[in-house]
Formats: C-alpha cells, sequence, structure tokens
C-alpha cells in the first residue's frame, strides 16, 4: 500500500507519520514545501499592527509612561474582524490565523455580525 500524509504544522512529520503508520521511519520518504509542484496562485501576507488608542482622562497611567513605552491599542480581535468584514465584501479569499480555537470562534462571530446576512455564510 502506498500511504500519503500531510502537515503545515507537525515539527516531526517523519517520526509521526512512522508512528502513526506503524512503519519504522527508514522506509518512509518525507517530501518538503520546496519539492510540491502543484499550482499556487498570488499570495499577499499582511501582518497587522493595530492602531494606537489616544490617551484619555480614565487613562492616567498613559500620561506617566516614558518616551516609547507601551502604548493602548484597539482590540486586535475587533481589529481582525473589520478588516475580513472588509475583505470579505470585497470577495477576497482571506485565512486568518490566530493562537487559540476559542479566538477563532470569537473573530468568525465578531466578523459575521459585521457582513450581515447575505455574505453571513462566506465566513466561517
Amino acid at each position: 500500500p502506498r500511504f500519503v500524509c500531510c502537515s503545515a504544522t507537525i515539527a516531526n512529520p517523519l517520526q509521526h507519520a512512522a508512528r502513526l503508520l506503524g512503519l519504522a521511519e527508514e522506509g518512509l520518504a518525507l517530501v518538503g514545501a520546496e519539492q510540491d509542484g502543484g499550482p499556487a496562485g498570488e499570495r499577499t501576507l499582511a501582518v497587522w499592527l493595530p492602531k494606537e488608542l489616544p490617551p484619555s482622562a480614565a487613562m492616567e497611567w498613559h500620561e506617566r509612561m516614558a518616551p516609547g513605552g507601551a502604548k493602548r491599542r484597539v482590540s486586535c480581535l475587533s481589529d481582525a474582524a473589520r478588516l475580513l468584514a472588509h475583505l470579505v465584501r470585497h470577495g477576497v479569499r482571506t485565512i486568518a490565523f490566530v493562537l487559540t480555537r476559542s479566538v477563532a470562534e470569537l473573530l468568525v462571530t465578531a466578523t459575521r455580525e459585521l457582513v450581515g446576512e447575505p455574505l453571513r455564510d462566506k465566513v466561517g
């Protein structure tokens, strides 16, 4: 039999496949992404830094910070939802990477609310 195993996230794919299939590592071949001959469209990678919020009376600590100190920023989650909603409205296929499943679920919910009913099924 021939097995094809794929992973974009496992640090040790050869060892993992051997354990999963019950085979010796010596009998397996690892094909890296640089050997992928499949067609791929153009990709754009964007790294997003939410904008700074202006100081407010409720945040006196902001005034006492040294120059270059930490700044208050717009919520990453709400900023990402706004950006994703904008891209969905314009028909741009998009993927967002987050650290946890719970954050992914919150991002999907927030984005669906922003795009509204006609486009809700495009988010998820």
